[in-house]
């Protein structure tokens, strides 16, 4: 057969990340992309350094995150692959904190479990057949904030307000933050992978958008990755990260794709007399490229304190000294007529 010289792509080593609190994440997984880790494992080792600390957990993440409306902790998470749009997830998965550990164990152990998602029990009986690590992410903290929760359900406080393992008002007015993350190798290898203990005291079994390809992550070598965090059972009917790797492979710019694919959703909605819901959409090129947009015109840090007027994400690039900075996304004034226009992702029915 004819020999061909294969010449590898040198592309930069970008990750990208919701949220500010996800700079250990960013940091540790862009490190080891400099080491010659794979991509995936990069990732997940990165947002492992997170769910396993449990001053995060408040921000809805692995270890001493929010539990659900009967008191269980409850953890969503999933990796994507792009050079073979390999994917792996796992849903409402009890007394694991670090479950993007095993959605990538899924996805590899194709050969022994040719499932691409489980949930529940299933999901917790996969960890024990493959000896996988079993660190409870129930802690004091997270039962305070159940106990608390049940108080001011019965006395008749609103959801709205109810506090997180932290004590203090959970980030984010829908109180939702998925942690999401991106990245690309030096070969232009992405991947995706997103971890979550969901929506604050939600119904015991729900799943969000963040373990479903195409809503909460979605990777493809041949055009790039996306992720989401937010609304997620208003994300999931629209699929945005799918809908921004197709513009992408359409060769639209990554931030454009943001763009246009939360400008089409808005439409969408507006067509049908909906509001817009809270949504973060980061977009990356397998060249470096990154794209954001998002709903979320202010994020406030009610753990650490601080308010972004915007959407902080973070950045984390080899060629900028390989130290993360937090970047904004601000919202332009749909009223004033700012916002930029679709690109037919979501185009308006005819009807003759």
């Amino acid at each position: 057969h004819d020999e061909r010289q294969i010449t590898e792509i040198m592309a930069p080593i970008v990750v990208v990340a919701t949220w500010p609190f996800s700079e250990p994440a960013a940091s540790t997984a862009g490190q080891l992309l400099q080491q010659g880790t794979a991509v995936c494992d990069a990732l997940v080792t990165g947002l492992n350094v997170v769910e396993l600390d449990p001053e995060t957990g408040p921000y809805f993440v692995g270890k001493g995150g929010v539990p659900n409306n009967v008191g269980q902790l409850e953890l969503d998470a999933a990796v994507m692959r792009g050079s073979d749009c390999q994917f792996g997830a796992v849903g409402a998965i009890q007394g694991v904190a670090t479950p993007c550990t095993v959605a990538l164990e899924l996805m590899k152990k194709k050969s022994e479990c040719k499932h691409a998602m489980l949930v529940g029990q299933g999901a917790g009986t996969f960890v024990h057949e493959q000896g996988l690590p079993c660190d409870d992410p129930m802690t004091e903290s997270s039962r305070k904030a159940y106990e608390e929760h049940r108080r001011q359900q019965q006395s008749g406080t609103t959801a709205s307000t109810a506090t997180t393992a932290a004590g203090s008002t959970a980030p984010g007015d829908k109180m939702t933050d998925t942690l999401s993350i991106l990245g690309v190798d030096a070969q232009g290898h992405v991947a995706a992978a997103v971890t979550t203990s969901g929506m604050a005291f939600k119904h015991q079994g729900r799943v969000g958008d963040s373990p479903l390809p195409g809503c909460g992550l979605y990777a493809d070598d041949e055009a790039g990755a996306a992720v989401a965090s937010g609304e997620g059972d208003q994300i999931m009917r629209f699929c945005p990260c799918f809908q921004a790797v197709q513009l992408m492979r359409q060769g639209v710019d990554p931030d454009a794709a943001c763009k246009q694919t939360l400008s089409s959703i808005r439409q969408r909605l507006k067509r049908s007399g909906q509001p817009m819901f809270e949504v973060v959409l980061l977009a990356l090129a397998p060249d470096g490229r990154v794209g954001a947009a998002a709903s979320v015109r202010q994020w406030t840090d009610h753990v650490k304190g601080g308010t972004f007027n915007g959407c902080p994400y973070v950045v984390w690039r080899c060629d900028d000294g390989g130290k993360p900075t937090i970047q904004t996304f601000v919202q332009p004034d749909v009223d004033a007529g700012e916002e930029p226009q679709g690109a037919g992702v979501f185009p308006k029915a005819s009807h003759d």
